[in-house]
């Protein structure tokens, strides 16, 4: 989808939620083609960055540099030339109107297409801007976003990178600086400026990776005084952690007040970053926060879903502090919020969760347990089934329940055995089997495969019931049959199938079982053991499986590729196969099956004047063994009808000359010795048989 720039402007001006993705679809889509040649004499923005990067240009004395820069850039944006200013270049237009405007909306977008936009020249221009208004503003928490994500991105350079790295470099420099110049003038103002720098680091980076080694505004907040630095970079040591208590800048200014750290805590999106307010809160005020109030402990559980600093952080909250009592946590609101612990991934954490539970939440719902059951942690796993199996299996837990821990990797034995200890053929219906079946899950499938034929005969199902089944299994994307539960329900069903009696289902299911790659095998060996009567499917359908070109054009492969019903995996990978159609030829081989007339002389023929060898041969040994010599004579005359019809106005005198004429048959080189009456026999002859 292309957008305009006018487009842009009608969404910020309705306050379009979508902005965002707007902006950076108009950032990322190639300019439109120019209609007519662009003038030798006319300004683009090419030509622009080709004149500002030249060896001639670059000679020049900075202050006309600058002043020609400033002279170009100023006719580019005037549109007045044939090739206007390619749209994309104006996003910072937009940027610097939700910047002025400063409403919530306004803010909320342009924080985050601060994050979400390339750093590209329309939105570099406007994000510059913003930033050094952003700075003289003292607004830390658009500067902190723009400082983070250019501190980020400084050495992410490629052949055509909008911003040089030395612009970036220089950037990451001045906020540096805008920080040290407040931690050593107003050092509440650089806490507060640093925590929104530091929460705006993407969650990807870690501490030791390329991205961090590289920053120059992170390393200075947290090693300033411990890590060798240049001029703008620092030592190629990788720390663990980020925190450093003598090494961080202005260490004293952040043991003030824990508050900044405990938000930082809580908005980071960077893990690291959240590591080093969890530590720096241990290091710096231990006995203070022996006082945390049960709110500080609920604004930290809001925050990120899953954080092992944040979880360590408040464990460490909990056990610190003398007035927090288990058996009051109901009364002070951290109930939740222990329970919320539950799935953490900070091994203490959840211990602690686990202890806590286990006397004062032994009514935790079912839906509860069932998502703890498939905890990646052994502990929690042990505590969710242990409560779950202390209840009533069959009006607490249910079939359903069960079922879904048969689907587990963990539980499936567990489920297994209730299942059949407790449940009978009122519970486990026939419908539930077939979900089972047809889940794709390893365990359900077995179990359904066992139990199923215990509870329920072959003959009491019946065969639209396992028809059903064999239609709902597919293949994997990746057609891997080896991985695929589906391969074992497949043989299962059809199975159950052959004990029934085959001859009242439609031949359409045999069509289409014959082409799934999970039941080719058997169906095939059923069709050579007589199991199944191949004459019993249309013709045209053997035709496509046994000739190419037939399979090419087939109505019936191509509803299959294009039914009205969800397409599956195996009828979109669905393709000629040679050896099914070399079985199906043997098949058409057999007289026993199918006499050569039953094939068609006209699509033998066709065959035989086939390019392929295989195909000539088996067309012609199949005439040579069931048709006569008046069958020769009726397909010539029937493929010479529509050239006779012109000749047939030319009069009876014409029609008389041309019915003696010699006509030439292709045999493609066999000879055939006609004996006894079909040696002399005339054409008129078989003409009157």
């Amino acid at each position: 989808m292309s957008l305009s720039f006018s487009q842009i402007q009608q969404a910020w001006q309705a306050q379009d939620p979508s902005l965002v993705d707007k902006l950076c679809t108009l950032a990322t889509q190639a300019d439109a083609f120019p209609e007519t040649p662009i003038p030798e004499h006319e300004l683009t923005f090419d030509r622009f960055l080709d004149k500002i990067f030249s060896h001639q240009f670059r000679e020049q004395h900075p202050e006309v540099q600058f002043a020609e820069r400033v002279a170009m850039i100023a006719k580019l944006e005037a549109d007045e030339g044939v090739y206007p200013l390619p749209d994309r270049y104006k996003i910072h237009i937009i940027l610097t109107a939700l910047w002025e405007d400063g409403s919530a909306y306004s803010r909320t977008i342009l924080k985050q297409a601060i994050t979400a936009l390339p750093v590209s020249y329309g939105v570099w221009k406007g994000l510059k801007r913003i930033y050094k208004q952003a700075e003289f503003s003292q607004d830390y928490e658009v500067f902190g976003q723009i400082a983070a994500q250019i501190d980020l991105q400084r050495f992410n350079q490629t052949a055509n990178a909008a911003v040089s790295l030395a612009t970036k470099t220089y950037m990451s420099l001045r906020a540096w600086r805008y920080l040290r110049q407040l931690g050593q003038q107003m050092p509440i103002g650089y806490i507060d400026a640093a925590v929104s720098v530091l929460a705006s680091y993407d969650e990807t980076m870690t501490a030791g990776s390329l991205e961090q080694t590289n920053s120059w505004v992170l390393n200075h907040i947290c090693f300033h005084n411990s890590l060798d630095y240049g001029v703008n970079r620092f030592s190629s040591r990788s720390p663990r952690k980020l925190f450093d208590a003598k090494g961080r800048a202005f260490a004293e200014a952040w043991q003030r007040d824990p508050e900044p750290l405990i938000q930082l805590l809580a908005i980071a999106k960077n893990e690291a970053v959240r590591q080093f307010a969890t530590d720096s809160l241990k290091h710096d005020f231990k006995t203070q926060l022996r006082d945390v109030s049960g709110a500080t402990l609920q604004y930290l559980s809001a925050g990120q879903a899953h954080s092992k600093a944040r979880d360590e952080m408040i464990v460490w909250l909990l056990e610190n502090s003398p007035h927090f009592e288990k058996s009051k946590f109901q009364t002070l609101g951290l109930h939740q919020v222990v329970l919320q612990l539950l799935h953490s991934h900070y091994p203490a954490a959840y211990q602690y969760a686990i202890g806590y539970a286990k006397s004062y939440a032994q009514d935790l719902s079912l839906t509860e347990l069932m998502l703890l059951a498939m905890s990646d942690y052994e502990p929690v796993r042990a505590f969710a089934i242990n409560n779950i199996l202390s209840r009533d299996p069959v009006s607490d837990i249910g079939v359903n329940g069960w079922g879904q821990l048969l689907d587990t990797e963990h539980h499936y034995q567990t489920a297994s055995k209730q299942l059949s200890k407790h449940f009978t053929r009122r519970d486990l219906t026939p419908e539930w089997f077939f979900e089972r079946l047809t889940s794709g899950r390893t365990h359900s499938v077995k179990f359904a495969i066992k139990k199923l034929p215990e509870l329920y005969s072959a003959k009491e199902l019946g065969t639209e019931y396992f028809i059903r089944v064999a239609q709902q299994l597919d293949i994997p994307e990746q057609q891997d049959f080896a991985a695929n539960n589906d391969s074992d329900c497949m043989d299962f069903a059809l199975d159950q199938l052959r004990r029934l009696d085959l001859s009242q289902v439609n031949a359409a299911v045999w069509q289409m079982l014959l082409l799934h790659p999970l039941s080719q095998s058997t169906i095939t060996d059923w069709f050579d053991e007589d199991v199944l009567s191949a004459a019993t499917l249309d013709m045209s359908y053997w035709h496509a499986l046994a000739y190419e070109p037939d399979w090419q054009v087939s109505e019936y492969v191509e509803q299959l590729k294009s039914a009205d019903t969800p397409i599956k995996n195996w009828q979109k990978h669905l393709a000629f196969d040679e050896y099914l159609a070399e079985n199906v030829r043997s098949w058409l081989s057999d007289v026993r099956r199918f006499a050569p007339i039953d094939l068609g002389f006209d699509w033998l023929m066709n065959l035989a004047h086939s390019e392929q060898a295989l195909y000539r041969e088996f067309a012609i040994d199949r005439i040579n063994k069931g048709f006569l010599p008046a069958d020769f004579i009726a397909y010539l005359d029937s493929n010479e009808g529509d050239s006779t019809d012109n000749a047939s106005s030319n009069g009876t005198d014409d029609k008389d000359s041309n019915s003696d004429a010699t006509t030439e048959v292709d045999l493609t080189g066999q000879r055939y010795l006609f004996t006894g009456k079909m040696q002399s026999m005339t054409r008129a002859r078989p003409k009157k048989l």
